[in-house]
Order: structure tokens, then sequence, then C-alpha cells
């Protein structure tokens, strides 16, 4: 499987969020413009990584992170922190559709851990896409997979397709998931992140 490029990838994030600028306005009852707020922040992040093509992808995204740093809404602070919590789980190595979901947990805030072999949500995520674009995890138990994978399943009683289903598992888990506007616009960024599982 080839490598993904950090670049393109946040570069359809920030364009699936200027597509639904607008309706993520509108769904913040706030200040009415979380919208407006996520565009700049992955443009701004996108532009970090662009502006480091040489590095590796833990530097690029940590250099994303800074960028964000010192923006003032609150979801700039939620993703500045996300950066950095994704350049640890990619740390030493490239991004591949392997390790993209950890990764895009870490991003979300939602716990993935550094190895993405010992990952529940990424375990679930071979079967989900039958068994080729990510690792298998035989020290997986029961427990593992039901905590891992309920809202997953949850998802797929309800009919919905695998990736929405795998969206859902990992914004369960964010604390942007904890308001209305920030659930929009994470399960936006986490779709388009991860479409490129679909792509490969």
């Amino acid at each position: 499987m080839p490598d993904l490029d950090l670049m393109t990838l946040f570069g359809k994030a920030a364009q699936a969020l200027q597509d639904n600028k607008d309706a993520l306005n509108k769904a913040d009852g706030w200040n009415g413009n979380h919208g407006d707020n996520m565009v700049e922040i992955f443009n701004l992040a996108t532009e970090a990584i662009g502006n480091n093509p040489d590095a590796n992808p833990a530097d690029q995204l940590l250099e994303a992170g800074k960028a964000l740093a010192g923006a003032k809404s609150g979801s700039a602070r939620l993703y500045s922190d996300g950066f950095a919590q994704a350049a640890e789980a990619v740390k030493g190595k490239d991004v591949t559709p392997q390790n993209l979901v950890g990764m895009v947990q870490s991003l979300m805030g939602a716990g993935a851990q550094s190895q993405e072999d010992d990952n529940p949500i990424t375990g679930l995520l071979g079967g989900l896409l039958d068994g080729d674009q990510a690792g298998q995890d035989d020290k997986l138990d029961l427990g593992d997979v039901i905590n891992a994978g309920f809202s997953f399943v949850k998802s797929k009683n309800r009919g919905e397709d695998p990736l929405n289903s795998l969206v859902g598992a990992i914004m369960g888990k964010s604390p942007a998931s904890e308001s209305a506007h920030r659930s929009k616009s994470g399960e936006l960024v986490t779709n388009s992140l991860l479409k490129s599982l679909l792509d490969n």
C-alpha cells in the first residue's frame, strides 16, 4: 500500500469544511461562526504541512498544531492538541492505510494508541475493509472488541455503510462529540480523512 500524503489528506478535509461552512455556522448556537473557524483551522494546518514538504509526518503534524496554538477559538485549541497527539501516533513512521485510523483517532482526541496493532478500532477495520488494508490484531479479546466497536455495531445495525460506522465509532469517543456543531465538523473531518482508505 502506498504512503499517504498529509497535504492531500488535510487539503481534502479543508475542502469538505469549506463546502459545508454555512451549515456548520447555522449549527453553532453560540457565535454562529463555527464553520468559518473550522475552515480557517484546516487551511492553516494544511498550509503549515505544505510549508514543510520534506519533513517527516510527525514533524508536519507538530507544525500544524503549532500554527493553531495562538488562535482564539476553542476549536482551534482542541485541534492544536489533536495535531500534537496525531504526531505522537505516527512518530517514526510514514502515514499508511494501516496506521491512518490511529492517527485520525488521535487527531480527534478519541484515545488511539501509538502502536496501530494494539488499537482495537484499527483491528476492527481489517474486517470492515475486507481485511486487506489494516493490520489484524490477534491479541484482541472480546472485551476489547465490545468496548471499541460498540458505536460501530450500533451504526451498522442502523444500516449505515462501513465508513460511516467507523466515523461513528471514532466520534463516539471524541471530545468534539460533546457539542453538536463540533460533532458535525468532526464527522466531516474524520469522514474526509478516512475516505482515502477506499482510494488505495
